[in-house]
This record gives structure tokens, sequence and C-alpha cells, in this order.
């Protein structure tokens, strides 16, 4: 038998199974505790079994809401590091096919343009906007 790994379906946390394990018995618990409520035995009050179950519901409900999460997290982390994987592969490929003779020299990043803002003189002597004598760098 062999065995692959599938990146889309990566294994689900050890916190995540239990979890999941305590919210399935909450809802044993719920329905273990609707049948004593509802059973006729002078012992049990009703009132605090039905309210027992209630709980127990809720408390389930958190548990393996908390385990599918914290399991679509993995996933979602395994398929962004495969994306990214992919991506950089074929950045690779792409750049080794483009200059296949050459060295690789690392890119130097270039500098933004300075933007420069324009406004008609009319329209600064309105606002109040005077002119700076000398420009200052801001990169």
């Amino acid at each position: 038998m062999v065995f692959e790994l599938d990146p889309d379906r990566p294994t689900i946390p050890g916190i995540a199974r239990i979890l999941l394990w305590l919210g399935v018995l909450s809802l044993i618990a719920t329905v273990v505790l609707m049948l004593i409520a509802f059973s006729k035995l002078p012992w049990v009050n009703q009132t605090l079994a039905m309210g027992g179950a209630v709980g127990s519901f809720m408390f389930a409900l958190i548990m393996i809401g908390q385990a599918k999460t914290l399991e679509l997290m993995a996933v979602v982390s395994a398929r962004l590091k495969s994306r990214f994987a992919i991506e950089q592969t074929l950045a690779a490929k792409n750049a080794a096919a483009a200059a296949p003779g050459e060295p690789k020299l690392p890119s130097v990043a270039k500098q933004a343009p300075a933007r420069v803002i324009t406004i008609p003189e009319a329209v600064a002597r309105e606002q109040g906007i005077t002119r700076n004598p000398e420009p200052r760098d801001f990169g």
C-alpha cells in the first residue's frame, strides 16, 4: 500500500480532534439528560435535567465549532503554503528561461518617482496656500 500526502487535506491538529470528541461526548450527554428529564423517576429534578441538557448542547456546539475552525485553519494554511511555493517555482522557472546563460544578480528595488502636485495660482491664493521656496525630499 502506498501512502500519499495531499497538501489540500493536511492532518487535523491534535487539539481539534480533542475538541471534536468533547463535543460528541457533550451531545451524548445531552441525549442522556433529556431522557432522564422525561423519565418519571421521583429522584429527578426535571428542571435541572432540562437545564443541564440545554447547557450540554450549547457546550457541544462551541466545542465542535472550535474544532472545525482549527481544522479549516490548517487547510487554509496548507493551501497558502502550496500556492506560494508554486508561485515561487514558476517565477524561478520564468527567470531561468529568460536568460539561460547569464548569472542572476539580486534585483534592486527601484525608487518610485517623486509626486509633483500642481495647483493653479488663482486656486492657491483662494485657499491660502503659499509657495515653498525649497522643496523637501520625503523619500
